[in-house]
């Protein structure tokens, strides 16, 4: 924390617009968007050549625009944005418990293994988590369809500080442009539709009986959510083979599974049984 505070004038004095965003932001939300960015940003005035306003446009759009999507096609009762707002934040701290844990667990197991397993099975449980815990009970969460919604804002604040840390790595404009157009069709929606198979399974199983069932359609979505995952983190590993493969072959198949999920969703909208809702 001290060390925060010492780098506080050098990196915000420099920035006036990021700090007067920062510092009118309400309390909890200040305090977090403080420990997740001032590193970040420090980091980048020590080592990046290119301009911040350009790291950050490549970094943030992505999963913004991606938020808007899925938000979008909550067509009969949209969430509250309020609500949508805490998810994406509480994705981003999902995203800096993963990096830290992550970080511990790289050394106990092959590289196949982190990248295929690891590596999904925490980040999904962790994304996971943020919405069970803060927002499956709430009032606002009354159709199948806000499972998907609080699913993917939550997963996209995941991808979208996930993104400004690949991004800040990146020392000349022509990567940057490349990374960022290539994260920005691939691993920032991956995310999202990653999300999408336990955000379904959410939300329907919220308004079934309170037995067996219930829990075994909400295990089912998340481990079938970190098999993509999975699957989706090998292709890349593969370079410009894999790369291929999962732009071309197992993106669009995830799109094809998520998109069944959402009209499934929808169809379900106003059809639940609100008296079975806890």
């Amino acid at each position: 924390m001290e060390f925060l505070i010492s780098i506080l004038p050098a990196v915000y004095g420099r920035y006036p617009v990021i700090s007067q965003f920062i510092f009118s932001s309400p309390k909890i939300c200040r305090a977090a968007l403080l420990h997740c960015f001032t590193p970040l940003i420090w980091l980048y005035g020590k080592n990046s050549a290119v301009d911040l306003w350009v790291i950050l446009t490549i970094g943030l759009a992505p999963g913004l625009f991606w938020l808007w999507y899925f938000y979008s096609r909550d067509k009969y009762e949209p969430e509250p944005l309020s609500l949508i707002a805490r998810m994406f934040f509480l994705g981003i701290v999902a995203a800096v418990i993963a990096f830290l844990l992550e970080n511990l667990l790289i050394s106990f197991v092959t590289t196949i293994i982190f990248v295929a397993l690891v590596v999904p099975a925490l980040e999904e449980v962790l994304k996971f988590s943020m919405v069970a815990l803060f927002i499956y009970r709430d009032k606002e969460f009354d159709e199948p369809m806000d499972g998907i919604v609080y699913a993917t804002a939550t997963a996209l604040g995941f991808a979208t500080l996930e993104n400004i840390v690949y991004v800040l790595d990146i020392q000349t404009l022509s990567s940057l442009f490349l990374t960022g157009t290539l994260r920005a069709v691939l691993s920032v929606p991956g995310h999202a539709l990653f999300a999408i198979f336990w955000g379904y399974s959410l939300g329907i199983a919220k308004f079934m009986p309170a037995d067996s069932r219930r829990t075994i359609v909400i295990v089912g979505g998340l481990v079938l959510a970190i098999g993509v995952h999975g699957i989706f983190n090998l292709m890349l590993e593969q370079e410009y083979a894999g790369l291929a493969i999962a732009l071309l072959v197992l993106l669009p198949v995830v799109w094809w599974g998520a998109e069944k999920k959402i009209r499934a969703a929808l169809l379900g909208c106003g059809s639940h049984e609100t008296t079975e809702s806890i």
